[in-house]
């Protein structure tokens, strides 16, 4: 069904308002016994259950009136339902549900609030906000954990067409009580993301901090003053298995540091500190669930991992890096500058990367150093691993979390590193499929997250099924993909 077109048309129809005389005299008489210095403004229903707006000035009750026992009475008298200003739209469809529209072309948004009539009373509020020129519509509910959102793409006659993002419920503590089409608030109920408050999380999953500033997504970033006196990041990250925030903070941050939360989207945030004037640190979630510095744009600009290096010619640089990056840990006024001396802080002695004289051939990883032992994947030049000991002609490495054996003679280790040109696939989730790519922990089916959308660098191919991937611009995100989830482009 064409939703909005038909809700658009079926407003405009029946948005008219109708007589007064057109209500049985009972609720006639309650309606002007309950606000005796208001106006009937609008009849959205004349029969059970009676639907209208009381209005004095610029301020507006919705009322309803409905039979128990034989006699009228008010179940809905409510002065927060509706805005101030202009009355909006209504629909009253089917006799089971209430919609009532704000918004127009000219704006670019269209706000619908609806409210079902059930036999234990009205329900909850919910909305749907459409952007008519990004063609998305938001619907934005009250669950048992808070306020849930979730953005989906439409055609261009407002169908819903797919999933572009669904949000974890983030606590609103404020909204308790203000939901139900009785009590609903029209001005602390939230129209997507953007209008959530902050504080509510923070007062719900850790209780005491107070929020300086920060950003909610898929996960939410923030510095926020602490019930000890310091001053401190905050990243909360969303478990759908124990359907729970998990929140990190970090060590305590200088007096004077603040944060980009324009330019900061959940998963990460750009701080500031205080002798860092423009210059800045980012704080990302990883893969992992971990929070930890990322980026840093001092004098040089460069990306950051506890076993890697990002530069600006878009080259990933392996090694152990001897600070903690974690935010748990870190030391904030260790941080380095420049590439020089973050260069310095890593060891690479025990880093090797795949070098096959030809690039067109690929390295067994093998369960044990024989040629003749099974193999667990073949990897492509650039493929970065940690080696544990050597035996012989062998290596025994660690890459991403797997452990084998590689030929040493077809491995560069150390500074010697840098000049094996990476062989490594450039690929695609495909936009094409039902469902989001899986991304798993091992070949045998155990997931680790879901993938809509992306491009990941193959590491190696496992047997016909699997590649073994890691993300493009994070290697935090790896694991084993299915072959057919993935293809060389995004369109």
């Amino acid at each position: 069904m064409k939703r909005f077109l038909l809700l658009m048309c079926l407003l405009l129809t029946f948005a008219r308002p109708a007589l007064a005389e057109e209500l049985p005299d009972e609720v006639t008489a309650l309606l002007s016994a309950a606000h005796p210095d208001h106006t009937l403004a609008q009849v959205v229903s004349a029969y059970e259950p009676v639907i209208a707006v009381l209005s004095k000035e610029d301020e507006h009750v919705l009322c309803i009136a409905e039979k128990h026992s034989g006699e009228w009475a008010l179940t809905v008298d409510n002065p927060t339902a509706l805005r101030r200003g202009a009355l909006p739209a209504f629909l009253w469809e089917g006799g089971m549900s209430l919609f009532y529209r704000y918004g127009d072309e000219k704006s670019g948004w269209y706000y619908d609030y609806h409210a079902q009539r059930t036999a234990q009373g009205w329900s909850q509020v919910d909305l749907i906000a459409y952007d008519l020129l990004n063609n998305h519509e938001h619907l934005v509910s009250w669950a048992e954990d808070g306020i849930s959102v979730v953005v989906q793409s439409c055609d261009e006659d407002g169908n819903a067409t797919d999933l572009y993002q669904a949000y974890p419920p983030y606590p609103q503590g404020q909204l308790a009580g203000k939901v139900n089409l009785a009590t609903f608030d029209i001005e602390a109920f939230p129209a997507g993301m953007g209008e959530l408050s902050l504080q509510a999380v923070l007062d719900e999953v850790s209780p005491g901090a107070r929020a300086v500033d920060g950003a909610l997504g898929k996960a939410f970033a923030c510095l926020a003053d602490m019930p000890d006196g310091t001053l401190r990041f905050l990243g909360g990250a969303w478990d759908e298995e124990k359907h729970t925030w998990h929140v990190t903070a970090s060590t305590p941050l200088p007096e004077g540091t603040s944060c980009n939360a324009y330019h900061s989207g959940g998963n990460d945030m750009e701080i500031h500190l205080p002798q860092d004037g423009e210059s800045y640190i980012i704080v990302s979630l990883q893969g992992d669930g971990r929070w930890q510095v990322s980026y840093i744009g001092r004098e040089d600009w460069f990306g950051f991992g506890q076993n890697w290096i990002y530069t600006e010619d878009f080259r990933f640089h392996f090694g152990t890096v001897s600070i903690p990056l974690d935010v748990t840990a870190v030391d904030w006024h260790a941080l380095p500058s420049t590439l020089e001396e973050a260069f310095s802080l890593m060891q690479r002695d025990d880093w090797a990367v795949v070098n096959n004289p030809n690039p067109q051939d690929r390295l067994h990883l093998r369960t044990e150093p024989s040629r003749s032992a099974a193999s667990l994947g073949k990897y492509y030049n650039g493929t970065p691993v940690h080696v544990l000991r050597t035996s012989g002609n062998w290596a025994q490495v660690d890459l991403f979390g797997v452990q084998g054996w590689m030929m040493r003679q077809y491995l560069s280790f150390g500074e010697n590193m840098e000049h094996v040109e990476s062989a490594m696939p450039l690929l695609f989730v495909r936009d094409d499929l039902p469902h989001a790519a899986p991304l798993y922990r091992d070949t045998e089916g155990n997931r680790l997250t879901s993938m809509k959308e992306g491009s990941l660098s193959v590491l190696g191919v496992i047997g016909d099924d699997y590649y073994h991937v890691m993300g493009t611009y994070d290697p935090s995100v790896h694991g084993y993909m299915h072959q057919s989830d993935l293809f060389p482009g995004n369109g």
